[in-house]
């Protein structure tokens, strides 16, 4: 991509943001626009407020999450690696990508045997 190929992109960023500021301003002044006190109540799902919003929750609840995110990146680190492991291969170095890789799934699987051990992913 030559210089050329970066105006257009450069172009083409610029459109966009006018194209969303004027939007944004046109619903600002078209649009209706009363505070009522409904409006500044909180609202989920059609369900009305009890309570107080900063209660608190169980250690399961982050605890998933944790293991969530971690898996879910092994899988965006592996995709690449995976596409890019017959590249290797015709470098000559397959067998070293093919070994990164293998040690990486391996630590993740004690990870994964260790969470389920604990039976973080239980809920009692």
């Amino acid at each position: 991509m030559g210089m050329s190929g970066y105006a257009e992109l450069l172009i083409m960023v610029i459109f966009a943001v006018i194209v969303v500021i004027a939007l944004l301003l046109i619903a600002r002044f078209l649009g209706p626009y009363r505070m009522l006190p409904s409006k500044l109540t909180t609202y989920e799902c059609g369900v009305e407020p009890f309570g107080d919003a900063r209660g608190r929750f169980s250690v399961k609840f982050f605890m998933i999450g944790i293991a969530f995110l971690i898996f879910d990146i092994e899988v965006a680190l592996l995709f690449p690696w995976a596409v890019k492991l017959m590249g290797f291969k015709y470098e000559g170095l397959g067998k070293i990508a093919f070994i990164e890789g293998a040690i990486f799934v391996i630590a993740l699987l004690i990870g994964l045997i260790y969470i389920l051990r604990r039976r973080i992913l239980e809920w009692e």
